[in-house]
């Protein structure tokens, strides 16, 4: 009887192994096509990535990736809720107050995903869904901004901060980055001191428009 009960554990034990492997396995394979999806996001269009492209370069097959992501869209939500959770890596353990520590994750963040989020916010208008995914991206990046800058925002009233909120998103968002970055073609060093030089000058008393 104890032999049959030590026989049933170890198989018990077996079972939730595979079980458990095999959710890693499929964590995995995912992970593999959500970053695949994300490359090729980087340099087309939505219309010009296919299932049949990320399914060859991730190893899977295209009915894999249906069923798990729920087709093509699904798997563009997929990507764009991947680069909000790296965007939180990056940006997080900036100190207050540290221009310079923010302006370096926060570029580091472009480069690995500006693409990507610019490509979003291209097609946010056609795709149901990314909409909302958008929306949230520019919640967090707004949050970042009020934690981050939080010094330059101390003792405004509240139209003059709301004014210099705005102007702290703009100089710190990706189309900014993209400006410097892809459409000027400037070097990634040449995007962070520029971008330092905007923030610094804002954060300058005189810089602090009257309180009307």
């Amino acid at each position: 009887m104890l032999t049959n009960m030590s026989t049933g554990a170890r198989d018990g034990e077996k079972r939730t192994y595979r079980l458990g492997a095999r959710a890693d396995a499929m964590e995995a394979l995912a992970a593999r096509v959500v970053t695949t999806w994300n490359e090729l996001f980087q340099r087309r269009i939505y219309d010009e990535v296919t299932l049949n492209e990320v399914a060859a370069r991730a190893g899977v097959s295209v009915p894999t990736i249906t069923r798990h992501f729920g087709g093509k869209e699904g798997l563009a939500l997929a990507g764009w809720r991947a680069g909000v959770e790296r965007a939180r890596d990056l940006r997080g353990g900036v100190a207050v107050g540290d221009v310079e520590g923010a302006v370096a994750s926060l570029v580091a963040h472009y480069e690995e995903l500006g693409d990507v989020i610019w490509g979003m916010h291209v097609e946010e208008h056609r795709l149901a869904g990314l909409r909302e995914m958008t929306e949230m991206g520019r919640q967090l990046h707004g949050d970042w901004v009020t934690h981050t800058f939080a010094p330059m925002l101390e003792g405004l009233t509240p139209a003059v901060r709301k004014r210099r909120h705005a102007e702290l998103v703009i100089a710190t968002d990706v189309y900014t980055w993209k400006l410097l970055r892809r459409d000027k073609g400037w070097s990634q060093a040449q995007v962070a001191k520029t971008l330092v030089e905007m923030l610094n000058r804002l954060g300058q008393p005189q810089a602090v428009p009257p309180t009307t």
